[in-house]
C-alpha cells in the first residue's frame, strides 16, 4: 500500500512539472505583442529598424518563425519573431532557461553610435558593433554590422546573467557566449 502511493506520488510530481512547463511554454508563444516573447525593442527610426531587420537573416531557422497572418507582416512583428527565434536557440545551446526572460533590445544606426555609447558608459574605447548592458538588462546593437550570430552572442550573455541571477566572471560570460556564436548555425 505504502509502495502504490509512492508511485502515485511520483507520478503526481512528475505530471505537475510537465504541467508547469507546457503553460511556460504557451505563454511565450501566445504573446502576441508586438515587442514579442522575449524583447522590448527600441530604435531612433523606422529607417534603421528595417534596416536591421534586413540585416537580420536565420538562416535554417526560418523554419522555426512561428505562422503570422498578413495582417501581422509589419517590420515590428517580423524582428520580433526573429529575436524569440534567437532567444530560444540560445537557451537550447546553453541549456540555460531563465525564468521570466526579458531584455531591451537598443538598435542604434552604425557602430560609431555604438561605441560613443559605450565610452559614455564605461569610459573606454572599444571597437564593438554590440554590447550587453548587465545594469539595464540590455543589448546594444549597431543596425548596419547586425548579423543573427552577433546578436545570437549578446543575447548570450543576456541569459547567462538572468540564469543565474548573479554576475558570473567576465572571463565565463565570453567563453560561453563564444560558444554560442560557433553553434549558432549548426
Amino acid at each position: 500500500m505504502g509502495k502504490r502511493i509512492l508511485i502515485c506520488g511520483c507520478m503526481l510530481l512528475l505530471l505537475s512539472y510537465a504541467f508547469v512547463r507546457y503553460c511556460r511554454t504557451e505563454q511565450r508563444q501566445g504573446s502576441g505583442k508586438a515587442q514579442g516573447g522575449y524583447a522590448k525593442i527600441f530604435c531612433e527610426s523606422g529607417e534603421t529598424l528595417r534596416l536591421f531587420n534586413k540585416r537580420i537573416k536565420l538562416g535554417f531557422l526560418n523554419s522555426l518563425l512561428r505562422t503570422r497572418t498578413e495582417k501581422d507582416l509589419s517590420v515590428e512583428s517580423q524582428l520580433s519573431g526573429k529575436i524569440d527565434v534567437i532567444v530560444e536557440r540560445v537557451e537550447t545551446i546553453l541549456e540555460m532557461r531563465p525564468r521570466n526572460f526579458t531584455i531591451a533590445l537598443h538598435v542604434l544606426p552604425d557602430a560609431d553610435k555604438v561605441k560613443e555609447l559605450y565610452r559614455k558608459k564605461y569610459f573606454r574605447n572599444v571597437d564593438f558593433v554590440a554590447f550587453y548592458a548587465p545594469s539595464e538588462k540590455a543589448v546594444y546593437i549597431a543596425a548596419d554590422e547586425a548579423k543573427a550570430v552577433i546578436l545570437a552572442h549578446e543575447l548570450a550573455h543576456a541569459v547567462i546573467d538572468q540564469y543565474f541571477g548573479v554576475a558570473a566572471p567576465v572571463k565565463i560570460h565570453e567563453i560561453l557566449a563564444q560558444y554560442v556564436e560557433e553553434n549558432f548555425e549548426e
